[in-house]
């Protein structure tokens, strides 16, 4: 929206796919509608998000448990025969899709888990929830900059054991045309979802490695 203002940007797992309408789902019309008509009697998660108070009760059972599930299950480390989220339908909660962990992986720390669920245990997960439940809101605000490319110079890092990179496989390989200047493009072994938390050098180093070869001088130039 802002390449005035951003000279550069890197992102993580989630690639850019721009409002094509051939992939994942219909970009025509609202998430909403779009997720039900590709979905049917299927599950998705942001649908399940969506439903107000039946989704707080879900999480908020035993939130330690939920977020140790779900950490896990979106990871690099959770076994691909124990994870069950294609076998779910409408009406499921998503923890019984769950690879629930026998111990924690060693990029998620006990204290770690006790900070992120004290702090949903404070908070709920309503606000969490909220991003997703308003997603119909905005795609109408994005209306103007539908079909935009990413015109700055972008790096992109993510895991090949990404379930967003395994579900959307067309939308990654076709993201160098919606990001032309994309200067970095790296995919890394064994790596699930969350990209910093569990290779957080190769992360590091493929971040400033970008950053060096797209320096901005004090003009705003880029090099």
């Amino acid at each position: 929206m802002r390449p005035d203002l951003f000279p550069a940007v890197i992102g993580l797992s989630v690639p850019y796919y721009g409002a094509r309408t051939t992939f994942a789902y219909d970009h025509s019309i609202p998430p909403s509608q779009a997720m039900r008509q590709a979905t049917g009697d299927g599950f998705h998660y942001q649908l399940y998000f969506n439903e107000v108070g039946r989704a707080e009760r879900d999480l908020e059972r035993d939130i330690r448990r939920w977020l140790a599930g779900f950490f896990f299950t979106a990871s690099g480390d959770a076994p691909p025969e124990e994870i069950k989220l294609a076998q779910l339908v409408r009406g499921d909660r998503l923890e019984d899709g769950f690879a629930w962990p026998k111990r924690l992986p060693e990029w998620l720390k006990e204290q770690d888990l006790d900070f992120y669920a004290g702090e949903f245990e404070r908070t709920g997960f309503a606000s969490a929830l909220n991003y997703y439940r308003a997603a119909d809101a905005t795609w109408e605000e994005m209306a103007p900059y539908r079909g935009a490319s990413v015109t700055v110079p972008a790096c992109f890092v993510a895991g090949d054991r990404d379930l967003v990179i395994l579900m959307n496989d067309e939308i990654y390989r076709g993201m160098p045309k919606e990001v032309p200047q994309l200067r970095a493009n790296l995919l890394l072994p064994g790596c699930g979802h969350w990209t910093q938390q569990e290779r957080p050098e190769e992360t590091t180093r493929a971040m400033l490695e970008f950053l060096e070869t797209t320096a901005v001088d004090s003009s705003g130039r880029r090099r």
